[in-house]
């Protein structure tokens, strides 16, 4: 893999905007009359910077500042070099993209992506009919890849290591909703989260929100409930401080308005945490059948509660019987990646 350019010097763990989304970064970096040779072999070695080699260009996000001529442009740079691209689809619709206009725009661009793309992998069933439908293109699910390093590694709170899932009064359990910075796809009405809180009752909701959405009108009306709804006000967390959060819950909720896919989800599956997941997209589709995920219907504080009771009471009525086959998904990624190269390089391509 190569290492992500410095975007700015500030802020040197920026990966966003990438500029190699964009033409001009393959034009002065890869002119056409010196294409970049394919070494995997080598750059696997010695970790070659962005001059030395491209194999592949794989797309997973991240391109929504684009206009559909950019990317046009972008996919058009690539195939005058010869280099594969491939496109994993984690968002059929953009979960930040709150208007019509924007979303269509959205759709037009991943429309350009994967008329172009030599292979499309996206991580649920259900993404992978509605890609079929809508672009005629079909895409090989493969799960969405482990987010926790070393789950092991993060420990269980003092209060829970003796007892078994489903065991806990209900009165001890916690609930934990993490905000963040109240991107667009969050459920903003303060219904919802009371509607939860009563519902869980007598557990805690325990609301995470970053401290520059501390003044954020929810959260002075969550302040001011009488259900039983802690706000935990704070900066944003280290990944390590993260994962301890999360795991100390007894469930998660995710609080989406819209989406397609979840690294939260699958974060809370890597730690063994129960989440009820909302009724849009594909999350439930995303889910592993193995995990105790359940479902509730979109913006329902209520079902949400419903959900998570379930949950509380009984982790495994999360879990359902699927054929869905075991993928190693680092092992395919790097499967793939030498299959391109070494279509490559029989082919000549230059």
């Amino acid at each position: 893999m190569l290492p992500d350019p410095i975007v700015d010097a500030r802020d040197p763990q920026r990966w966003w905007p990438h500029p190699a989304l964009q033409a001009q970064w393959w034009a002065d970096n890869f002119p056409v009359d010196h294409p970049p040779q394919p070494h995997m072999a080598q750059m696997a070695e010695d970790s070659a910077g962005p001059a030395d080699a491209v194999d592949a260009v794989h797309v997973h996000f991240g391109f929504e500042h684009l206009s559909v001529a950019e990317v046009e442009q972008f996919v058009a740079a690539l195939r005058q070099r010869h280099i594969p691209l491939v496109v994993t689809v984690h968002d059929v619709d953009n979960p930040h993209l709150a208007l019509p206009d924007q979303q269509a725009d959205h759709r037009q661009r991943l429309g350009v992506l994967l008329a172009a793309a030599q292979c499309i992998l996206t991580l649920s069933r259900g993404a992978q009919e509605e890609i079929e439908r809508r672009y005629g293109r079909t895409a090989t699910v493969v799960p969405h890849p482990p987010i926790v390093p070393d789950p092991q590694a993060v420990p269980r709170p003092m209060t829970r290591r003796a007892e078994e899932p489903g065991q806990r009064g209900m009165e001890h359990c916690t609930v934990g909703v993490f905000l963040k910075s109240l991107r667009s796809n969050v459920v903003r009405n303060p219904a919802f989260y009371r509607g939860l809180a009563a519902t869980i009752y007598p557990a805690t909701l325990q609301v995470f929100v970053h401290e520059d959405q501390a003044d954020d009108e929810l959260i002075h009306h969550l302040r001011a409930t009488r259900e039983r709804i802690d706000i935990r006000v704070h900066p944003p967390m280290p990944d390590e401080e993260l994962y301890r959060q999360i795991r100390a819950q007894d469930a998660v909720v995710l609080p989406y308005e819209r989406g397609t896919h979840s690294g939260w989800l699958r974060m809370c599956e890597d730690l063994g945490v129960p989440v009820a997941v909302p009724d849009c997209g594909f999350f439930f589709s995303q889910a592993d059948p193995e995990s105790p995920v359940r479902e509730y219907s979109t913006g329902d504080g209520h079902a949400a509660g419903e959900a998570l009771q379930e949950l509380l009471v009984n982790p495994a009525a999360g879990v359902r019987l699927d054929s869905r086959p075991v993928v190693d998904v680092v092992g395919f990624h790097y499967q793939l990646y030498r299959e391109l190269h070494s279509q490559r390089s029989q082919t000549g391509s230059r």
